[in-house]
């Protein structure tokens, strides 16, 4: 959380150095897919977050920019998902970035 400003349950900022050398779309999937306020984001949690982005975004997104936001996202929870499986004793929690992708793969995005 600590690239994450949260605000009154809402998050109102995300911030990282790491993505100032990327195209808007993949910082607004990347923070997305990161979104880990309680386990991985489901599918409604990323595309909430980047209509959201979109709305307050004077340019908006346009429908590449989004499948570029999606993809972005989808990468962080593959990302976030491999490690879930290195740690793995049993079942994949269902919240967990593995767990999300095992049941939702074909819905982020």
């Amino acid at each position: 959380m600590g690239n994450v400003r949260v605000e009154d349950d809402r998050v109102v900022a995300v911030f990282d150095w790491d993505f100032v050398v990327e195209p808007e779309p993949v910082v607004v999937g990347l923070s997305a897919g990161g979104l880990l306020l309680e386990g991985a984001p489901s599918p409604a949690d990323v595309a909430a977050f980047v209509d959201d982005y979109a709305e307050v975004n004077p340019a908006g997104l346009d429908r590449a920019q989004r499948r570029v936001a999606a993809a972005a996202a989808r990468w962080v929870l593959a990302f976030n998902a491999r490690c879930d499986l290195a740690m793995l004793t049993g079942q994949p929690d269902p919240g967990s970035a593995l767990g999300r992708l095992l049941d939702h793969r074909a819905a982020y995005g």
